[in-house]
């Protein structure tokens, strides 16, 4: 009878204890998951997508930007597609947050392709103050000559970017402005401009730039502002005159249009674009200048 009456103790306890426990499960059971298809994502933003969107903020998207120099929009990254030259202070507007790894960045305008963003600079943006240091330090804007006397009697050319040293900071009245270096000598003021980093070029680097025309026509050959038949004619070059290459890689000095005519960019006597004719079928207006 003792065993029995603990076990009528035990059996309501037990009983009470499941109770409990099966209480806790079912109401387990009715609360939705935060997990499911059906639940609504927290509003608060991750650090992973605040920092993205502080990092899209921060990039070059839709940003203007101006061509520093003379320069090339490509149809993909590599200079092996040429679609339209840039003139110096021609704007751009960039279509991606980021220069690539070797250098490239998209543009939407003025047409969709991509330059080169060591040639860019930002719209508006002008040259750099000289520090004391360097103040008598200017470098050829382009390719231009020293002469002896002002306009009398050139002595020596120098090629874009090529120092010289100054012998006094203030230019004549009529825009002239003597030089100690390379030699004595004076030359434009307006061709110069500050000094930004040391490039030297050597005679090798110089006669590699020359080419002769030997282009036999009475009206000799038209210098234009970009490498078309149509766009402005900067000048003219007759045959025998000696032109400049611009100082760039080769696959940068010369653009094949769509009738595969070559044509070649100059800055010297007239900074622009020349055409060498076709070089394909033989027919071609520029040589290596012999000395």
């Amino acid at each position: 009878m003792t065993t029995i009456r603990h076990w009528s103790r035990f059996l309501p306890l037990l009983a009470l204890v499941l109770s409990s426990l099966g209480g806790v499960g079912a109401r387990a059971t009715v609360i939705p998951s935060t997990n499911s298809g059906n639940s609504i994502p927290s509003a608060t933003p991750t650090q992973a997508q605040t920092q993205g969107k502080f990092k899209l903020a921060q990039g070059f998207m839709g940003e203007c930007r101006a061509a520093a120099e003379s320069m090339f929009i490509y149809k993909q990254r590599s200079t092996s597609n040429p679609m339209i030259a840039l003139e110096p202070d021609e704007q751009v507007i960039l279509a991606e947050d980021k220069v690539s790894k070797d250098g490239w960045i998209a543009i939407n305008s003025p047409i969709p392709g991509f330059v080169q963003a060591k040639y860019l600079k930002r719209c508006g943006e002008g040259g750099v103050r000289p520090n004391r240091a360097q103040s008598l330090c200017r470098q050829a804007a382009k390719s231009m000559f020293i002469y002896k006397q002002p306009s009398i009697e050139p002595i020596r050319t120098l090629e874009p970017n090529e120092e010289v040293i100054l012998a006094g900071n203030n230019p004549s009245k009529n825009g002239w402005i003597a030089i100690n270096s390379p030699m004595p000598g004076f030359v434009r003021a307006k061709d110069l401009k500050f000094c930004q980093q040391t490039v030297r070029v050597s005679t090798n680097q110089r006669q590699s730039l020359c080419r002769e025309v030997i282009y036999k026509g009475n009206d000799g050959i038209a210098v234009r502002r970009r490498p078309d038949i149509n766009s402005y004619r900067l000048g003219l070059v007759s045959n025998g005159v000696k032109v400049t290459l611009v100082n760039r890689p080769p696959q940068e000095q010369f653009f094949l249009d769509f009738q595969r005519r070559e044509w070649a960019r100059i800055t010297y006597p007239v900074n622009g674009w020349m055409s060498n004719g076709f070089p394909d079928t033989g027919e071609q207006n520029l040589v290596v200048c012999s000395n």
